[in-house]
C-alpha cells in the first residue's frame, strides 16, 4: 500500500475541514 500517496490527499482534506 502506498501511504505516501494517500498522505497528501488526507492533508488536503484535513486542511479543507480546518479552513471551513
Amino acid at each position: 500500500m502506498a501511504l505516501v500517496e494517500l498522505f497528501p490527499e488526507a492533508i488536503q482534506i484535513t486542511q479543507h475541514f480546518l479552513v471551513h
